[in-house]
């Protein structure tokens, strides 16, 4: 993700050099919701743009966010750590409704606890590369602050990742397996879980999801601040 973060950066220096700067600082409330702050930097040239995105995870409990229940488990921490890179086309010069093309690496983190009875707890960390289209609209409010809005966005790429567990018996371990497969079964599409294997060694789980397909849908509305 570093390497991408500079590959971005001296892309970004070599397209601003000699050019009049139009900037516009944004915060995404959106993602919130899936415990993440999301802080872009938009930089306009006539009717483009390109702009940098990026996710700083903020770790709490999930409970009652994204299908998440408390009868069997409970999320302690989830976060998304991400950087997006995007390239913009606006239909006015700076401002209205765009189209936008995007590439977006993203590192979801969990751990949750598992309860009624406790037979365990779990680490998982998943690793996506997505690319995607997007249209939106921006306006200006009180000619300093920004309005965007992207009601469409279509996003696919390939994610991977593992769960490991700790039990405190080997009979627990198992029951944890058991347990995290019958979620799986429920949660993840067949595509998906023909590539998610799960073992036990001793009091110690172990899960690997393999490279697997990843459509996602995006949209939201982010704040900015023009200068």
């Amino acid at each position: 993700m570093k390497k991408f973060i500079f590959i971005f950066i001296v892309a970004l220096t070599s397209f601003v050099q000699g050019q009049e700067r139009n900037w516009i600082v944004s915060f995404n409330p959106t993602n919130l919701y899936i415990n993440q702050a999301n802080i872009g930097i938009e930089f306009h040239e006539g009717k483009n743009s390109i702009m940098l995105n990026v996710g700083i995870p903020w770790n709490k409990n999930a409970i009652g966010k994204l299908g998440i229940e408390h009868d069997d488990f409970s999320f302690n921490k989830l976060g998304t750590e991400c950087v997006r890179a995007a390239f913009r086309h606006y239909t006015n010069d700076h401002f209205g409704f765009y189209y936008e093309i995007a590439i977006k690496e993203a590192t979801p983190r969990a751990y949750f606890v598992t309860q009624y009875p406790s037979i365990g707890t779990l680490n998982g960390w998943f690793y996506a590369t997505t690319g995607g289209f997007q249209l939106g609209y921006q306006f200006v409010i009180w000619k300093r602050l920004t309005i965007d809005f992207y009601p469409l966005g279509l996003e696919a790429g390939v994610i991977s990742g593992r769960i490991n567990g700790l039990s405190k018996t080997a009979t627990d371990a198992v029951q944890l397996a058991n347990f995290v497969k019958g979620d799986i079964a429920v949660d993840l599409p067949k595509y998906m879980q023909k590539n998610f294997s799960i073992y036990t060694d001793g009091n110690v789980t172990q899960g690997i999801l393999s490279n697997s397909f990843l459509p996602w849908l995006r949209s939201g509305v982010s704040i900015g601040f023009r200068f």
